[in-house]
């Protein structure tokens, strides 16, 4: 005779059922004891994370566990046999069959060694740690862990994850990779504003501003009729066409949707919101491209006060404002004030993103400018070279900051006397836009 059920009846008497083997309740407290320990995992995590491949890992913990006591049959199961595994819990979940194929969680429990909620927690803190080394500027190790979790659970065919890659190699300037993966996401979502956006600005950074402008302007006709005019994502969209604008020099088009982005952010999110001092930032690079730098310097200023208070000043967002205020000292001579900004937004940069992140050569390459113009050319020479080993090393030589790191360096030696030196980069260079031409 089999061992009876621990469990009580709802006038509280004990239970006359067998008990599953193993196991010490029936199948019915078995199911009643699962359901009630997803339920408090779910509470735990889905009330904080609300990221669709969280709320499907979640979902299919809800799954298993209510049918785990009910298993007829154990079969053996590796790692590699876990995506498949989640793929057809999820069917089994949307079909609302009642009946898990014959693998079922246990079996990813065995192969992970994970309880049901540490799986849930897991994708949380994956996707979490995608997310934060996006807003701490680490765009490289942002896209190693994206493309991890898009490998693991490739079946789901989760857009999210692939989005914030795709915007990850983006920010790492790597946007020809950032064009493949919103086109992919485009051939399913065709009217999604945020990814149009992100093509059209991947596009924009590639220089084909035409079809930059057409995705653009798509998203921003979408997002007019979905979020209307005073969202702050729509405030995004216009700013990527300003800075298409401004990037084909039709400044005046360009400061009317710079304006009318800073008056929705301020409006919707108040004026000391990071998205203000993004929209400040932008607005004053189109002053600083005219040659206004009195326009520009207070924008910058009030831009760094924002992102100091809101960010840190340890964020690379802030070395960011102080990079740009540094730039419009230089091109005005004010070398003495632009110093320590440079170095400041370098040393935030190399301790929050590493030595080799490819945001990194921005700032090398600006303090190495700052020394060439000034003469100082053994101070200037070895940071153009640490710029230039960072493009290389990230396999970034087709990026047009490249280029315009090769013709620097070609300046500075000429500046220095040193032509044999000068000609190696002026060939290097030519080269390279040798081969920009023939691949357009």
């Amino acid at each position: 005779m089999g061992e009876k059920c621990q469990g009580s009846t709802k006038s509280g008497e004990p239970c006359k059922k067998n008990a599953v083997k193993g196991e010490g309740y029936c199948r019915t407290h078995l199911y009643q004891k699962y359901e009630k320990g997803t339920k408090r995992a779910w509470l735990r995590l889905g009330s904080f994370i609300t990221h669709p491949v969280v709320l499907t890992i979640l979902g299919l913990c809800a799954v298993v566990s209510v049918y785990y006591a009910v298993r007829s049959s154990q079969t053996s199961v590796t790692k590699e046999d876990v995506p498949q595994l989640i793929d057809e819990a999820i069917r089994a979940r949307d079909e609302r069959t009642g009946i898990l194929p014959p693998k079922t969680f246990e079996e990813i429990l065995d192969a992970t060694g994970m309880t049901c909620p540490e799986i849930g927690q897991a994708v949380c803190d994956k996707i979490k740690a995608a997310g934060e080394a996006i807003a701490e500027g680490r765009y490289a190790d942002a896209v190693r862990m994206y493309e991890a979790l898009i490998e693991v659970f490739s079946d789901v065919n989760d857009q999210p994850l692939k989005y914030n890659m795709g915007l990850s190699y983006y920010y790492a300037g790597k946007y020809y990779k950032a064009c493949d993966i919103f086109a992919e996401l485009l051939e399913k979502t065709s009217d999604d504003p945020a990814v149009l956006s992100g093509m059209g600005l991947a596009l924009l950074c590639g220089g084909n501003y035409e079809q930059a402008e057409s995705h653009i302007n798509r998203a921003i006709e979408i997002g007019k009729k979905t979020l209307g005019e005073d969202h702050p994502d729509y405030a995004k969209w216009l700013n990527n066409l300003a800075e298409l604008y401004r990037a084909q020099g039709k400044y005046g088009e360009a400061e009317s949707l710079y304006e009318r982005v800073l008056e929705i952010n301020e409006t919707a999110l108040g004026e000391n919101h990071p998205n203000m001092a993004a929209a400040l930032n932008n607005h004053a690079l189109l002053y600083k491209s005219q040659g206004k730098y009195a326009e520009a310097e207070p924008l910058y200023k009030r831009a760094i006060e924002i992102d100091k208070k809101a960010l840190g000043p340890d964020h690379p967002d802030f070395a960011i404002d102080l990079n740009n205020l540094a730039e419009v000292y230089r091109k005005q001579g004010k070398y003495a004030e632009a110093e320590p900004l440079y170095k400041r937004a370098l040393e935030i940069d190399e301790k929050a993103l590493g030595p080799n992140e490819p945001g990194l050569a921005t700032d090398l390459n600006n303090l190495a400018q700052l020394y060439r113009a000034q003469g100082k050319y053994a101070k200037a020479e070895p940071l153009f070279m640490r710029a230039l080993a960072i493009f290389e090393t990230n396999n970034l030589t087709g990026h047009s900051n490249f280029a315009t790191l090769l013709g620097n360096v070609e300046i500075m030696y000429r500046e220095w006397g040193k032509e044999e030196e000068a000609r190696k980069y002026e060939k290097r260079l030519a080269e390279i836009k040798g081969e920009s031409e023939q691949g357009e």
